[in-house]
């Protein structure tokens, strides 16, 4: 493990170096000659003594799905640490589907990353500008293809950082600061600087109807910090501050019993517990099958029937066609 401050130095260090002479953007690369998004997040763990064989990985996208310790948007990371945490990966999520090679798992397209370095900073790897970069990030969800989700590196401790080095706190009642000068839809310094398209990964139309089932040896989120009491998942659309999608079948929170229910697959693998009732929702846990929940509600969204369950002191939604009643209400 390394320490947030450590990366984040070397990031800075890094930059340093980029502003004085250009790091080439180059697919495939981590070294000063040249380097992707990935193979820069790779670099600076590697130059803080991670080896290459641990965290050298296939695209922003393998290390959205295996190499964080906790993910979800800037406003949630607020939310649960009082401020993004310095040293943080910043990923791009795309709004639908996944690449062909992770098609149906649910879990999106990370197009792009890059590494929070504090106050309104981080850097990348961009391939519209061609090099290394600054790149702006002021702690909030940047629209219309900027940065829009955080994630904690699992070879990094970051302690109780959250909100040093030059984190600030971040007021929610805006998702972009309008006040700026720059052109933050993009997360670039300037219009010209965007970066919609990394050429890391290939945008997919790849269809996100498939199960919620995940292989038992698959550890694809770490999601949430279960042992916290904040409740991540109301049953609002935090995208839109409402339940857009749901349908008069939704089962009314005064008339709903609750009522225990046990995990059951057809093959026998984990099933996943999101934050919100959407297959599309990168906020999850696994759940093994044969384990009971308490079933507090039950909606239906997009034509999905959804249990919201309680575990862990956190509400969470599972896809009905996984839980199966026992006996009667619970009291």
């Amino acid at each position: 493990m390394v320490k947030n401050t450590t990366i984040v130095q070397a990031g800075k260090a890094l930059l340093a170096k980029a502003q004085q002479q250009t790091i080439p953007y180059t697919a495939g690369g981590m070294t000063l000659a040249g380097m992707d998004c990935q193979g820069l997040v790779e670099y600076l763990l590697i130059q803080c003594g991670i080896s290459k064989s641990e965290c050298n990985l296939a695209g922003s996208n393998a290390h959205w799905r295996s190499s964080l310790s906790w993910r979800g948007t800037p406003e949630e990371a607020v939310n649960q640490f009082g401020s993004v945490p310095v040293g943080a990966a910043l990923f791009i999520l795309e709004e639908a589907g996944e690449p062909s090679k992770y098609a149906g798992d649910g879990i999106g397209n990370a197009s792009h990353m890059g590494l929070y370095l504090g106050g309104s900073s981080a850097i990348h790897a961009s391939s519209s500008r061609g090099c290394v970069a600054q790149s702006v990030f002021k702690g909030k969800t940047i629209r219309n293809g900027g940065w829009n989700q955080v994630g904690l590196l699992r070879w990094v401790d970051y302690g109780e950082s959250a909100g040093a080095d030059g984190a600030t706190s971040v007021d929610l009642s805006s998702s972009v600061d309008s006040s700026s000068g720059d052109d933050l839809s993009s997360g670039d310094v300037s219009p010209s600087d965007d970066d919609l398209s990394s050429g890391d990964v290939s945008p997919s139309g790849d269809d996100l109807s498939s199960g919620d089932v995940s292989p038992s040896d698959d550890d694809l989120s770490s999601g949430v910090d279960s042992s916290s009491s904040d409740d991540l998942s109301s049953g609002d659309d935090l995208s839109s501050g409402n339940d857009a999608g749901l349908t008069a079948d939704d089962a009314s929170a005064a008339d709903f019993a609750p009522y225990y229910a046990v995990v059951q697959t057809p093959d026998g693998n984990p099933v996943k517990m999101r934050a919100l009732p959407s297959k599309a929702c990168a906020l999850y846990k696994k759940i093994p099958e044969g384990e009971a929940v308490l079933v507090i509600g039950e909606r239906v969204r997009s034509g999905i029937p959804w249990c919201k369950v309680h575990r862990s002191s956190r509400k969470w939604y599972i896809m009905a066609a996984f839980l199966a009643r026992c006996g009667g209400d619970a009291q």
